[in-house]
């Protein structure tokens, strides 16, 4: 009986994670001054250059809401636009998914 209780209370466990949509990942790379940016997952976070926080809100086929820097921004697949002084591309948007340049160099 008693691994059965086990066995259910894993199952459980495991069917949260998984409805909870939990899963997220990031990854960047910065040179010069410009840093490639791709998040997977709302609520994906990294900080990028020590100081910038970028946050995955929430992103369909069509646009992404985003955090930068603490400022709301959405924008389109190839959209460029200044987030206090930080240029934010949109290179690709996907189902919940995003690749950005961040330009962290003034212009």
């Amino acid at each position: 009986m008693g691994s059965r209780v086990a066995l259910w209370s894993t199952v459980v466990v495991v069917l949260a994670v998984a409805l909870s949509g939990g899963c997220s990942s990031t990854d960047y790379s910065c040179s010069n001054g410009e840093c490639e940016v791709s998040l997977s997952g709302d609520g994906a976070t990294t900080e990028v250059d020590d100081n910038v926080e970028v946050v995955l809100v929430g992103a369909d086929d069509d646009s992404a809401d985003l955090s930068v820097a603490g400022r709301s921004v959405t924008c389109a697949e190839g959209q460029s636009v200044d987030v206090s002084g930080i240029g934010v591309t949109c290179d690709a948007v996907g189902d919940g998914e995003i690749e950005l340049t961040l330009e962290l160099v003034p212009r």
